[in-house]
């Protein structure tokens, strides 16, 4: 019985500290801002994250546009910050999403909106 309660906290911790090791990468900021309202088109788009990560995808959606096509590839070398020149966007709501690989092997995800006037 004694050893099954060992295993079990075993199995806990290790869960844990997986979740800790991968919780602790955020997207610190980005340009634009996440609910930003823009006068003009942004001319870059900026990601800047708390620790080095490899960022598997990263797109950029128009409600009314559809996806906007930008120098994105996959990235083989981790980095804490990326930018990207973009081309001229339309007035419509714009939602960025990325997937990323941490150090720890797992994948995040996370987006945010912007709107350009």
């Amino acid at each position: 019985m004694r050893n099954i309660i060992n295993l079990g906290f075993a199995v806990l911790f290790m869960f844990s500290a997986g979740a800790i090791a991968h919780g602790d990468v955020k997207l610190e900021s980005s340009s634009p801002s996440d609910n930003a309202m823009l006068m003009n088109s942004p001319e870059q788009l900026t990601l800047t994250y708390s620790k080095p990560l490899r960022l598997m995808k990263v797109s950029i959606t128009g409600n009314e546009t559809g996806e906007v096509n930008f120098d994105f590839r996959p990235t083989a070398e981790k980095q804490a910050a990326y930018t990207w020149q973009l081309k001229d966007l339309k007035p419509d709501t714009y939602t960025v999403e990325w997937i990323a690989m941490g150090g720890d092997g797992h994948k995040m995800k996370a987006s945010f909106s912007f709107i350009v006037h």
